[in-house]
Formats: C-alpha cells, structure tokens, sequence
C-alpha cells in the first residue's frame, strides 16, 4: 500500500513505548509513515531505540512531568495509553 493509499501521515504519541505492547504499537505505526512519539520514564536509559520512533520522557505519576511531555508533543492525533 501507497503512503498515498494510507491517507495522511499523523502524529501518534504511544506511553510505555520502551517494550512490549507499546513497542509492537510504536513500530507498527511508524512502519506505516506516521510520527510517532513514544513515552518511557527515562529515555537515556533505553537500551535499544526503535527506528522511526522519537522519546519523550514522561513519569505518570508527576503532574509536572504530563505537562512537560504534552507540550513537547504538541497536536496529537493517535493516543495509545499503555503505561
């Protein structure tokens, strides 16, 4: 299928990113020519990055830490809440 075909790219911001289902979701995405923006509470601790995929920190548990990440995103069109 075409990136024409898919329709148009968007922004997808995926929580729990690091492995997992987060992780399955977050490739799948950005195989499919999304931006994808995934979330893990320490992004310099990653082992491994996945391709296509850009981190952003985010603690769920600190309200400064939501605020943080939701203006760094900016304009979200997919939300997948996995954490």
């Amino acid at each position: 299928m075409s990136a024409a075909q898919r329709g148009p790219t968007r922004t997808a911001l995926v929580t729990g990113a690091s492995s997992g289902i987060g992780a399955a979701v977050a490739t799948a995405l950005a195989r499919r020519g999304h931006r994808v923006l995934g979330t893990t509470r320490d992004p310099d601790a990653l082992k491994s990055r996945l391709p296509g995929v850009d981190y952003l920190p985010l603690d769920l548990t600190d309200d400064a830490s939501i605020t943080a990440c939701a203006e760094a995103a900016g304009p979200v069109d997919i939300l997948l809440n996995n954490a």
